[in-house]
C-alpha cells in the first residue's frame, strides 16, 4: 500500500514436479479435442526450452557462490528410465504456486521428467509477476547455476529473482548451502517452508486412475477441474490463514519484546568463514587423529 516499504522478495512461490500425473502413450487418439485450460501452459511454449543449452551446474556463473559441492550433488536434471519413456506420453506434471496453495502455472512433461521445466517456470513467473520474487525448489542451489548458463540468465538477474531450496530438502544440502538457499537464512521469507507443491501433489495424487489411460483432452480437463476446486478451498481459507499469522506474530513479539539478535550478520560471518576455510585446519585435524589412536590403543591393551 501507499507509503509502506517496498518487501523483497515481493513474493514466494514454489516450483516441483510430479510423475504420479502420467498419462500412457497411444490412447486417446480419437478424441480430437483440446481443453482451455487456464492452467497448462502449451506445448508450443514448452517446446521453446527444449533445446535450451544446459549446463552441468557450476560451469559457469559465480564459482565462488556455488561452491561446496551441492551443484554436483544435486542435479537438476535427473535421469528417465527408458522403459517410462516409452510407455508414457505424459510422464508428469511440473507446476507453481503461490505461498497460500493457489496454483499459478503448469505444464506436462512430455517423455521426459523435469527437463527445462523449470526455466520454463522461471520465464513464466517473472513475465507474469514481474520483479523481486522467490521461488523454492528442490535444488534451487544448483538450479541457480544451470539457470545462469540458460537463455533466460540475464531476464532472471534483472528481474532480481531468488532461488530457495526448500525447508525440507533444505537439510540434506552442506551447510555453506544452507546459509545461501535455506529459508531460515533468508530474509523476507519469514515462516514458509517452500513445500507448498508437495501439498498440492497430495491432492491431485487422486486424479492418477482416472488420468492415465485418458484422452489428452480428458487428461487436461480433470487436472484443470482438480486445480480449479483446491484453488477455490485455497481461496477460502485465505482470511483463516493471514489471522493465524498474525495471531501467532503477536504472541511471540508478547514473549519477546526487546528482543533485537543480528541473525543476518551471524549467518553472513558464517558463510564467510566457511568460504575462507578449504580444509580442515591441521591443528583440528590432529587432535582428531590423536583421539582415534588412543581408542586403538585403548582396545589392543
Amino acid at each position: 500500500q501507499h507509503g509502506e516499504p517496498d518487501l523483497v522478495p515481493s513474493s514466494l512461490k514454489a516450483m516441483d514436479g510430479n510423475n504420479s500425473a502420467k498419462r500412457m502413450d497411444n490412447v486417446g487418439h480419437a478424441d480430437c479435442r483440446t481443453f482451455p485450460s487456464t492452467y497448462m501452459i502449451s506445448r508450443a511454449d514448452v517446446d521453446t526450452f527444449k533445446d535450451d543449452v544446459r549446463m552441468r551446474p557450476g560451469q559457469h556463473g559465480n564459482a565462488e557462490d556455488h561452491d561446496g559441492g551441492c551443484a554436483d550433488t544435486w542435479q537438476a536434471t535427473s535421469a528417465v528410465d527408458e522403459d517410462t519413456v516409452k510407455v508414457f506420453e505424459q510422464t508428469g506434471i511440473f507446476l507453481s504456486a503461490c505461498r497460500y496453495g493457489i496454483i499459478l502455472t503448469c505444464a506436462e512433461m512430455l517423455h521426459s521428467r523435469e527437463l527445462y521445466m523449470s526455466e520454463l517456470m522461471i520465464n513464466k513467473l517473472i513475465g507474469v509477476h514481474g520483479n523481486d520474487q522467490a521461488i523454492g525448489s528442490d535444488i534451487g542451489c544448483s538450479l541457480s547455476a544451470t539457470l545462469a548458463a540458460s537463455s533466460i540468465a540475464q531476464m532472471a538477474r534483472a528481474a532480481n529473482m531468488q532461488l530457495v531450496v526448500n525447508a525440507f530438502h533444505g537439510h540434506a544440502h552442506n551447510h555453506m548451502c544452507q546459509l545461501q538457499y535455506h529459508p531460515l537464512y533468508l530474509p523476507g521469507t519469514g515462516l514458509e517452508d517452500f513445500e507448498t507443491c508437495k501439498r498440492v501433489f497430495s491432492s491431485s495424487n487422486a486424479t492418477a486412475a482416472l488420468i492415465h489411460h485418458a484422452s489428452h483432452f480428458h487428461y487436461v480437463q480433470y487436472l484443470d477441474l482438480h486445480f480449479s476446486q483446491w484453488d477455490a478451498d485455497k481461496y477460502a481459507e485465505l482470511s483463516m490463514i493471514i489471522s493465524t499469522n498474525m495471531a501467532e506474530l503477536d504472541a511471540y513479539r508478547a514473549l519477546h519484546p526487546n528482543e533485537n539478535l543480528d541473525f543476518g550478520s551471524w549467518a553472513a560471518e558464517e558463510l564467510a568463514y566457511l568460504k575462507a576455510v578449504r580444509s580442515e585446519p591441521k591443528h583440528d585435524a590432529l587432535r582428531v587423529t590423536y583421539v582415534e589412536e588412543l581408542e586403538k590403543l585403548a582396545k589392543v591393551r
